[in-house]
């Protein structure tokens, strides 16, 4: 149906008394799809255009800090025709801009100006669409700024299929030595009604929940012996619990990734800083659960997943950090729960992102009473990176924390509990958070239209294997993840031992969202039982930073990779379950299968890559990785 027809069927519903409400949707992204455009740069054809991270100005872009742009020379012409496929009225998004990190480089006294102009082409010459000056001065960041494409008034700039549109710029000053120059976010977008529908328990709400850096061992839900999550363990009571669930990666980029696609690591290319752009051909939960009419929001307080790398597509409201740092939930969960008010009569998909179980901890004080516990006054504040080479081995021989000699030289007992009991409080924190969700839910006679969905990006490790934090190892501590469900048809009272992968959740609730509940697969048939692949680009392996790790499961047996060092370790989970006993070489054919296997895996995931090229890391990135501890 094209964008005109769904015009006045809007029309026609809300005559008929039917409400109807307004979505935006991202139709092409034009940056990521150059080979469509003419260019002509310095008076000289280019054959490619080149897409690079451009860090703009802080503050603009609704917060963005960079964004994948052609770098073009100062003098410079594209030309393209809007795709005949898309019909009816189409917006043309994008911007210019210098880039930022670059211009604070410049002397006191440096001035550059451009200019920039939008024109349609037509049989009676070019016709001027928006036009903008562009002044990088100094090193005053204001005058660096981001010039967004508009239409009159300050409206989109409208355009139509067929179109033949050129984008030109040209620098008035003459400089040779002139800081990149960046066009972003180019993109056509489309504006539909449709009619507001009801959620109901046949075509329910959707809600998931993800919580960042939680293992399952460390929830009550799932075998911690102190009530770390009471509200969790409330709704697996009343919906299905899988015992098994297992994360893609074991950090928040490449898990939450595909989460939100269905897809591993290797097929949508969100695996590290130069990689870290959600590509808009991916077509992810949100953008199913948009075209099937359901109202969108997210609300996250990772810094990762944010409109900056396109976590945000398909997303009507998307609200996330605007800055180098983590936003618990006592500050992501009132806007939350104020979407919910005001969109508890239409039917929904809510993403909620809580960060509460990552480092640094704040709990609250309830946490603190219910989990009591006294910080040691001479807790050593070192991280022990520098000593993995040897707590490693160490972990090998010694499975139990507690009775290592040279990591409890380090750290004693009584710091070694401390630092589960502050992760315990936090974790507890976060389940708060949950309570308060679902209360909201069930204020607002939510309950029975509404399928809520828990489970965490990656687990966290406290030196189980003689290190500390995550994205280090693919380790049962950093891989077992909770998974939980309830609402419509979903199984109650269920537990599921079969292993699965919580990136089967977009299969499920893809399904559930354009079909309903009577069509959608069975709750837990999630891949159950099928082998799983988990990866990381932040491996250590014997002292090694930075290795490419590689994991499969399957049959009772587990073997990581390391790509680099060319070696991996086999693990006999029926007798290990925490994996602390490498015996490849006991098993030399089960180590044989086991990676022919997971190289095919890892193979056909590349080939189906759905991503373009490494764009490199750019300066934002890098900077967002190190401020929250990453790099």
């Amino acid at each position: 149906m094209t964008c005109r027809a769904l015009l006045v069927l809007a029309l026609g519903l809300a005559a008929c008394g039917h409400p109807t409400r307004s979505v935006h949707v991202e139709v092409a992204d034009l940056v990521l799809d150059a080979d469509r455009f003419a260019v002509v740069a310095d008076g000289a054809k280019v054959d490619h255009l080149r897409v690079q991270p451009v860090t703009f100005e802080p503050g603009v872009l609704g917060g963005a800090r960079e964004l994948p742009a052609w770098l073009l020379p100062h003098t410079a012409s594209l030309e393209f025709t809007v795709p005949q496929d898309l019909a009816g009225e189409l917006e043309l998004h994008g911007g210019f801009a210098f880039d930022f990190v670059e211009c604070k480089r410049r002397r006191a006294d440096y001035r550059d100006i451009l200019e920039a102009k939008v024109e349609r082409i037509g049989e009676d010459g070019p016709e001027l669409l928006w036009t903008a000056t562009l002044v990088a001065e100094g090193k005053t960041p204001h005058g660096y700024g981001w010039r967004e494409i508009t239409g009159p008034g300050g409206g989109p700039l409208i355009v139509h299929a067929g179109d033949r549109l050129r984008i030109h710029s040209w620098n008035l000053q003459a400089h040779k030595n002139l800081p990149k120059f960046g066009v972003a976010g180019l993109s056509l977008h489309v504006r539909r009604e449709v009619a507001v529908e009801t959620a109901t328990p046949e075509r329910p709400n959707v809600v998931l929940v993800v919580m960042d850096t939680l293992s399952a061992v460390h929830t009550s839900t799932f075998g911690n012996p102190d009530a770390t999550t009471p509200h969790l363990d409330m709704l697996a009571a009343r919906g299905t619990a899988f015992d098994a669930a297992r994360a893609t990666s074991s950090w928040t980029w490449p898990s939450t990734a595909s989460i939100l696609t269905g897809l591993d690591p290797a097929e949508h290319g969100v695996t590290k800083a130069g990689t870290s752009w959600l590509a808009a051909d991916i077509k992810t939960l949100a953008e199913r659960l948009q075209a099937a009419d359901l109202a969108t929001a997210a609300f996250t307080g990772n810094r990762l997943v944010s409109a900056d790398f396109h976590f945000d597509q398909g997303f009507d409201t998307f609200r996330g950090p605007d800055r180098n740092e983590f936003i618990d939930g006592a500050e992501l969960m009132p806007p939350a729960l104020a979407w919910l008010d005001d969109h508890a009569d239409e039917r929904f998909f809510l993403y909620l992102h809580l960060v509460d179980p990552h480092r640094p901890f704040a709990p609250l004080p309830e946490s603190k009473i219910a989990l009591p516990g006294e910080k040691p006054a001479d807790l050593p504040k070192l991280m022990l990176a520098q000593h993995t080479g040897e707590l490693y081995p160490e972990s090998c021989a010694i499975p139990d924390r507690f009775e290592r000699p040279l990591l409890t030289s380090m750290l004693s007992a009584r710091d070694l509990a401390w630092m589960d009991r502050s992760y315990d409080q936090a974790i507890h924190t976060g389940d708060i958070w949950l309570g308060r969700l679902v209360a909201k839910l069930r204020a607002l006679g939510l309950d029975d239209s509404t399928v809520i969905v828990f489970t965490a990006d990656h687990g966290e490790e406290s030196y189980e294997h003689g290190d500390i934090g995550h994205g280090q190892s693919l380790f049962p501590e950093l891989m077992h993840v909770p998974l939980v469900m309830a609402g419509p048809g979903v199984p109650v009272g269920l537990r599921v031992a079969d292993t699965v992968s919580n990136a089967a959740l977009y299969g499920y609730l893809g399904e559930l969202g354009e079909r309903g509940v009577a069509t959608a697969p069975s709750a837990p048939n999630l891949q159950a039982g099928e082998p799983m692949f988990y990866s990381t680009s932040r491996g250590q392996w014997d002292g090694a930073r930075g290795q490419t790790l590689l994991g499969i499961e399957s049959d009772g047996w587990a073997l990581h990779l390391c790509v680099e060092a060319g070696a991996q370790r086999l693990f006999d989970l029926k007798n290990d379950p925490e994996q602390h006993r490498d015996v490849a070489a006991e098993n030399p054919d089960m180590v044989a299968r086991l990676r022919a296997q997971l190289l095919e895996h890892q193979s056909a995931a590349e080939a189906g890559r759905q991503t373009p090229a490494a764009l490199g890391a750019g300066e934002g990135a890098i900077e967002t990785l190190k401020d929250i501890g990453y790099l």
